[in-house]
């Protein structure tokens, strides 16, 4: 289906920004847009996510942007899985949220008491970009590391290294 723009709940939490952030890596630059969480009202074309009335979870209780990460193609998935898990985890009370305890999910609380929704939807972006980008670095150097010849603890291969790699 084609989609002509995403809507998300307002005051998103991790959920929602990561749902975002993967809906615009599938579809494409979409703009988005905030409901009431209890929004029944459904657009046709209209992509939405962790809402009642969309893309609210996907098999077996999970996660919104969890689910949307699953139809990455192969090397982005696997790049995003220990992140997407992560999610899934908190938003499905798997990983009980602690207050004092300073993680991705409170960050976004705090960003929300000084950002608008958007904001945080952008920033939050920024930072689900780099995540992809290090776990595609950690691929990288792993199919180095498997390729290299290997003389006690130190690996020499050919093939360049690129950008500085995650090991």
């Amino acid at each position: 289906m084609k989609y002509s723009g995403i809507i998300t709940h307002y005051r998103p939490d991790l959920d929602a920004c990561l749902s975002v952030w993967a809906a615009k890596r599938l579809y494409g630059n979409l703009p988005v847009a905030f409901a009431a969480t209890g929004n029944k009202e459904v657009k046709e074309g209209i992509l939405y996510v962790d809402m009642t009335c969309g893309i609210k979870e996907g098999p077996a209780g999970e996660c919104a942007g969890a689910f949307i990460v699953s139809r990455f193609p192969e090397k982005e998935r696997e790049a995003m899985s220990k992140i997407a898990d992560y999610v899934n985890s908190v938003d499905t009370g798997k990983l009980p949220s602690n207050p004092e305890l300073i993680s991705l999910s409170q960050t976004i609380n705090a960003l929300k008491e000084t950002m608008t929704d958007m904001e945080v939807i952008e920033f939050t972006s920024k930072i689900f970009d780099g995540f992809l980008s290090m776990g595609l670095k950690r691929q990288r150097a792993k199919e180095l590391a498997e390729s290299a010849e290997w003389v006690g603890s130190v690996a020499i291969t050919t093939q360049p290294a690129g950008e500085q790699l995650y090991f």
